[in-house]
């Protein structure tokens, strides 16, 4: 993996002949690198932002493995396109590509070598560290104590040191399985007490809606009731007027009191 923009040489052109025949006009290749090159730098800015949000003692050798494939890969991609250019520049006249053209593609290049500074050295210090804490395993088991072990306890310690590093992944993961665990018993318990409340909140509602109709029995009845009494009161004597008063204050005590108990 480079650490600096790669380099435009001055290669001289090819000597000419005394052929009056044109040069042969290719097809320029740059158009489509750059379009492969825009998309393999923004994935890699994309893996860096992940890769920067992981925690330090959470990497593990594959996603450290993973992340710097992706970025030599692109890296290789920047050695071709930078070929391609120095191509151009040997050569312009084969590909129609005027100076404003080459000055331009010469600017992408830096740009893309920029972009890929910070994701290149984070790659490169996540290899290290790597190598560091797999010498630190390895003087703790005594594979390399002696200066003269063979290949197969050097295979051994690199084995070790995988396992372990697969083991805390594997903690990690389970303790994550275990919080959503945790979360979905908590959703299921507040589902079943919203499905309860949801329940007695349509029972309350049917009471509610009986009671309202007694209501209005009641009242239809009271209604029926006072148009009788005054009937009655335009026909009869003042004995009799406060005789049906009485009546009337007897009925509607005792309605009351069947309202209540109903």
């Amino acid at each position: 993996m480079s650490d600096s923009a790669p380099k435009l040489t001055e290669v001289p052109n090819s000597p000419t002949t005394s052929s009056p025949r044109r040069a042969k006009v290719h097809k320029d290749p740059w158009p489509e690198f750059e379009r492969e090159m825009d998309s393999a730098v923004d994935e890699v800015c994309v893996a860096h932002q992940r890769f920067s949000a992981v925690d330090g003692s959470r990497r593990t050798v594959m996603v450290v493995n993973e992340y710097s494939e992706t970025v030599s890969k692109c890296d290789g991609m920047l050695q071709e396109a930078t070929g391609v250019l120095q191509a151009t520049i040997d050569h312009p006249e084969k590909f129609h590509a005027t100076s404003d053209d080459i000055q331009k593609r010469q600017e992408k290049i830096i740009a893309w070598e920029r972009r890929l500074r910070f994701p290149r050295q984070a790659a490169k210090d996540a290899e290290l560290a790597f190598k560091k804490a797999q010498a630190r395993h390895d003087l703790i088991h005594g594979t390399n104590s002696g200066g003269d072990n063979s290949a197969d306890d050097r295979n051994a310690g690199d084995m070790g040191f995988i396992r372990d590093q697969e083991m805390e992944q594997r903690v990690i993961v389970n303790n994550q399985d275990q919080a959503l665990t945790r979360i979905a018993v908590g959703l299921t318990t507040l589902k079943e007490n919203a499905t309860e409340i949801k329940t007695e909140l349509v029972a309350q509602e049917g009471i509610m809606a009986d009671i309202e109709k007694k209501m209005m029995k009641v009242g239809l009845r009271l209604d029926q009731t006072v148009k009788k009494v005054e009937r009655l009161l335009d026909q009869a004597s003042d004995t009799k007027k406060i005789l049906c008063i009485v009546v009337l204050a007897a009925i509607l005590l005792v309605l009351i009191v069947v309202l209540f108990q109903t």
